[in-house]
């Protein structure tokens, strides 16, 4: 496993990397569009500007016993690693998971029923969500191209997982 990370101005961060009319337009083309807590379209717009600063995080894992597997324990460890790192940068800072919900113990999403989400307290969207571009990110501040699965018709090797914690 390897990790990388950085710290960056919110307001250069989002000029650099989100386009949301671009993300929601790909977002619809999904299948967990509307039918996912973590997944647009939203209640409410994120608002970039109430934050200052946010630490991307980045983390590869070689892909072993499969890439769905993979991508689940990777989920598991990842997201609580964010959500420790959100703690730990106190009141007010917002993490962002690597992608939509993971490891969520019901076999469908409430959204789907109009029930509320039964892991609200530590459900998170990603950045792609609100309209950042994962790919650019790795690629622009990491070096690192996200080999995407079954992209080319090929399984992925590495899987790459792009989050962040905004702080005010």
């Amino acid at each position: 496993m390897e990790e990388f990370e950085t710290v960056l101005d919110t307001a250069d961060f989002a000029a650099r990397f989100c386009d949301a009319e671009k993300s929601v337009r790909l977002c619809e083309k999904c299948p967990n569009y509307g039918t996912r807590w973590a997944c647009p379209p939203f209640a409410e717009k994120f608002d970039v500007s109430a934050f200052s600063k946010a630490r991307v995080v980045v983390r590869r894992i070689k892909v072993s016993g499969g890439f769905s597997e993979t991508y689940k324990r990777a989920r598991a460890d990842f997201d609580a690693e964010i959500l420790r790192r959100e703690r730990e940068a106190g009141a007010g800072a917002v993490g962002m998971f690597a992608g939509s919900c993971a490891n969520c113990p019901l076999g469908e999403c409430t959204r789907k029923t109009g029930g509320e989400c039964i892991r609200a307290d530590t459900m998170r969207t990603s950045l792609e969500a609100v309209g950042f571009d994962v790919s650019k990110i790795a690629r622009e501040l990491f070096g690192i191209e996200i080999e995407w699965d079954g992209a080319s018709g090929r399984a992925a090797e590495t899987l790459t997982l792009v989050s962040a914690v905004f702080c005010p």
